[in-house]
């Protein structure tokens, strides 16, 4: 997250993050020259912010998928430069998304128990360059990443034994990425899904509260444990 919460308000900060993350700059832009994000890209202080990732400078590593949806729209040319609410670029992205058809699946690779994104970015650079319509790239994320994740999770729920898969978190209020997700994942799993409780921060407070209950038990637990002890 270059810049740390800065990240989550200019989306071009997590397109550049994660392109200079997944290829080496220098063959990308000569790759992909005359693509205009990149062009965009390069007008950015971008020696400042390499050296930031290279000393961990206000750069903190991010598991957020929303910082994911945030590159994508920017490479896209959605809330660019900044958006006006956490979640904004995601949604429009899924709006996009939501216009268009398509069944082409860009590679999503498991190594070390990671995803890696590299194809995946290849996949949508590829498209952009041709002047695919970026609905139908926008489309084609949302499945490739619903794929990626239901094979993630069906090979560690063999190699674990765990048949139950739990989703949460703000990115599954996206709609289209959760059905298919869903429908991916098929009979290989049992799927809990929130109801009552936001699957995004709202469910936060909720949480917290088990949380500081469950912490006031163990409290009266332990210290009974050491009054018999003593």
């Amino acid at each position: 997250m270059l810049g740390g919460n800065m990240a989550t308000r200019e989306p071009w900060r997590n397109a550049y993050a994660h392109l200079a993350t997944a290829f080496d700059w220098n063959e990308l832009i000569s790759r992909y020259a005359g693509l205009e994000m990149l062009s965009y890209l390069q007008s950015k202080p971008l020696p400042t912010l390499v050296k930031m990732m290279e000393k961990n400078l206000n750069s903190p590593p991010a598991s957020s998928a929303g910082r994911l949806f945030d590159a994508v729209a920017a490479v896209l040319g959605l809330c660019r430069d900044q958006v006006s609410f956490e979640g904004q670029a995601a949604m429009e992205l899924e709006a996009l998304a939501e216009t268009a058809q398509s069944t082409r699946l860009y590679p999503l690779q498991l190594k070390n128990k990671q995803i890696q994104w590299r194809g995946l970015w290849e996949g949508i650079l590829d498209d952009a360059a041709k002047g695919v319509d970026s609905a139908i790239i926008a489309v084609n994320f949302h499945h490739s990443l619903a794929k990626g994740l239901a094979n993630f999770s069906l090979l560690l729920g063999k190699k674990h034994q765990v048949d139950t898969l739990v989703l949460s978190g703000g990115v599954f209020q996206n709609r289209l990425l959760l059905e298919r997700l869903l429908a991916e994942l098929g009979q290989g799993m049992n799927v809990l899904v929130p109801q009552k409780i936001p699957a995004n921060d709202g469910g936060i407070s909720l949480g917290q509260a088990i949380i500081g209950a469950t912490g006031k038990q163990m409290k009266r637990v332990l210290n009974n444990h050491w009054r018999s002890v003593l």
